[in-house]
Order: structure tokens, then C-alpha cells, then sequence
């Protein structure tokens, strides 16, 4: 939500709890760790983003919020992914690793002339994230440092996020639907 995150109650859609803190615009989902009992909610276009424990009742922003972004980040559009004790994110121009339980940055890592819009993926340990221009990204997901394992081009325009089934990658470009495996 703008401004907030809400818990509801599956069955009944009350609220449960809400944690307050992100900006306006609410292009990303919330990333949760359940390991750590953490989640992450980023806003678009410059707001912040917050970090929380999970749990409570009623609004939580005072007891739970672990820490609020200070500084205006670049655009996200895209969610990002919690795997191990870190979150990592696309930032524009590029990509991110995060300490979710204090907001840290722990490495970041540019791609110049690059526009993503699509989420991130994990599969094991790695990451996969398509660039506006059809690269798909594919990094592991170390917490220390940026590595970068492959690059792939498909040379068509892509808004969207990979889906993963069965071993084989499927990519939505505004011209077709490619399906990648052995």
C-alpha cells in the first residue's frame, strides 16, 4: 500500500497489523524472510523503504520497524529477493545487496544504459533479472560481493519477468515468448 504495509487475516481480509514508513508510489511487492522474521517493503520514484519484524496487531510501526531508508534512492520498480540473510534488489542502473534486518548496504553494483522493470528470481544460488532491452542478468547471490555468471541477449524489448518450470527459463518480450532450456 502507499505509505504502509498491511497483514489481513486470509480468511476473513481484516487487517491484521500495519507498519508504516514507504513512500507514495508501491511498485514492488514486500520482500519477507520467515527465517529471520523480517520483511522489506520499497517504494518507486525516490521514497523509502523500511524494514520490520513480522507479527503484532493493530499498527506496529513504533515496536517493530527495524530502520527507514534517510536518503532518496533511485528508481525501483521491481521486486527484489530475500535468500540467505540478504536482500538483493534492482536499483536503477543496476543491482543491490542489502542487510534486511538494518538496511545497510552491503554491495551495489551498476549497469549503465540499462532500465529494468521486470522482478528478480532465485533458482538455488542464482539471480536472473531482465533489462528493458531483453539481457537477462544472471548473478550469484553472494552477500559479499557482485558476481556476475552470464549475460544473455534476446535483442527484443521486455518489460517482464522471467518464469522458471522444469528446468527451462521462459522470457515474454513485447514480440514473443521464448522458452530457454536444454
Amino acid at each position: 500500500m502507499p505509505r504502509h504495509v498491511n497483514a489481513y487475516d486470509l480468511q476473513t481480509g481484516k487487517i491484521l497489523w500495519t507498519c508504516s514508513g514507504t513512500g507514495d508510489l508501491a511498485y514492488s511487492d514486500p520482500m519477507v524472510n520467515t527465517d529471520l522474521n523480517v520483511c522489506v517493503a520499497m517504494a518507486g520514484y525516490g521514497g523509502t523503504a523500511i524494514g520490520f519484524k513480522l507479527g503484532g496487531s493493530a499498527d506496529i510501526t513504533q515496536t517493530n520497524r527495524l530502520w527507514q531508508s534517510t536518503t532518496k534512492p533511485p528508481q525501483r520498480i521491481g521486486s527484489g529477493v530475500m535468500t540467505g540473510k540478504s536482500l538483493f534488489m534492482v536499483q536503477e542502473p543496476g543491482f543491490l545487496c542489502i542487510d534486511p534486518l538494518t538496511g545497510k548496504e552491503r554491495w551495489s553494483h551498476r549497469e549503465p544504459r540499462q532500465v529494468f522493470w521486470s522482478s528478480m528470481v532465485a533458482v538455488g544460488d542464482r539471480l536472473y533479472v531482465t533489462s528493458q532491452s531483453g539481457t537477462t542478468y544472471v548473478f550469484a547471490a553472494d552477500e559479499t560481493q557482485f558476481k556476475l555468471l552470464a549475460r544473455n541477449e534476446v535483442g527484443e524489448k521486455c518489460n517482464s519477468t522471467i518464469a522458471v518450470s522444469n528446468g527451462e527459463v521462459f522470457l515474454r518480450t513485447y514480440e514473443h515468448l521464448f522458452c530457454i532450456g536444454n
